[in-house]
């Protein structure tokens, strides 16, 4: 009986970190290497106010917004498909609640998390290695492929493991944007 659970949850969690490592890395990149001080003023702040959302406000809002969307985007792919009755009709959806709308909010919950650890890893690597980088004829983003976000590997890392413990947390999203129900994948 808790098969389908485990594997779902697992499921779900891999999907999300897919989509949020990725993202908030280079989001934290973006931040700290490249945007202008007005613009870092202001995301920062919200990136942060993002992280203090409770995970049932995230939930009502994957459930009334991201899962119709979902819903009318598998449906559309389904119409647009060419091929028999069986296909179009695995592709659609009754519903929005499915495990890729829990990934989806789950990565949207974790991204404030690996967002704002990674771009405070970020501003710690010293300023020398980039001047340095910068003396050898490096690009900017040469530098920050090739030295910054290497010099601050572990910061990045441990952003990474608290956004994997706040994905691995948060059941209540899920259960809502999911349907709740014990379903093999």
């Amino acid at each position: 009986g808790f098969l389908p659970l485990i594997l779902g949850s697992f499921l779900v969690t891999v999907v999300a970190l897919v989509i949020a490592i990725p993202l908030g890395v280079a989001c934290a990149a973006f931040l700290s290497e490249v945007a202008p001080s007005s613009v870092r003023e202001v995301v920062k702040p919200i990136v942060e106010i993002l992280a203090a959302i409770p995970s049932v406000v995230f939930g009502f809002v994957g459930l009334m917004l991201l899962g119709s969307w979902v819903k009318d985007g598998a449906n559309a792919v389904a119409d647009a498909v060419p091929g028999p009755e069986w296909l179009q009709s695995a592709l659609s959806m009754p519903t929005g609640m499915a495990a890729i709308t829990g990934a989806i909010m789950l990565a949207i919950m974790t991204l404030p998390t690996i967002v704002s650890i990674s771009e405070d890893a970020l501003n710690a690597v010293p300023r020398s290695y980039r001047m340095g980088s910068w003396a050898l004829g490096a690009t900017r983003w040469q530098t920050i492929v090739t030295v910054t976000v290497p010099a601050a590997r572990s910061g990045i890392i441990a952003a990474i493991m608290l956004g994997i413990g706040r994905v691995v947390g948060e059941t209540m999203t899920v259960l809502m944007v999911t349907g709740n129900s014990p379903v093999m994948p």
